[in-house]
């Protein structure tokens, strides 16, 4: 089975996380075969739609309570057969991830942007020790602060 590898920004604002997802799967696009979980309403979306496969979604903060979102999402990652995830914004983690998970999804990857410290939440304290599998921090920097300043465990093997 070839490795699929789905990108995951529901941020309806164009930022550098954006540009990275689309610049990211774009390259990866030429070796692995790949689709997106967008919102439809955004840059990204716009940008990606014509060259890659997009799954349309808008996701908030309080998504993770939603069945129905959590259900189309593993529907998705179950239909595409879907062995890795990237994902971008924190609320991506909680819905997303769960979703992942369910469909049993090997790779749940979180791509940290910001060198903010992630909330010691009992929520956060179960995605980063039962949920997402690695850590990719985009400069040394921010991997410094999320070792230093984040409240919550994770394994260090976890975060790149």
């Amino acid at each position: 089975m070839k490795n699929k590898i789905c990108f995951i920004n529901t941020c309806s604002v164009w930022g550098g996380g954006e540009k990275w997802h689309y610049t990211t799967a774009k390259f990866f696009s030429q070796k692995y075969d790949i689709c997106m979980v967008t919102n439809q309403k955004s840059e990204l979306y716009q940008r990606s739609h014509s060259d890659i496969p997009c799954f349309p979604v808008a996701i908030s903060n309080l998504s993770f309570l939603n069945p129905y979102k959590i259900y189309r999402l593993y529907h998705y990652f179950k239909k595409e057969q879907v062995n890795s995830i990237v994902l971008n914004l924190p609320s991506d983690v909680k819905t997303s991830g769960i979703a992942a998970k369910l469909a049993k999804v090997k790779n749940i990857v979180y791509r940290r942007g910001m060198p903010n410290p992630i909330k010691n939440s009992l929520l956060n304290r179960f995605l980063f020790k039962h949920v997402v599998t690695d850590i990719i921090a985009n400069s040394q920097e921010i991997k410094r602060s999320l070792l230093a300043k984040s409240r919550i465990y994770f394994p260090r093997k976890k975060l790149r």
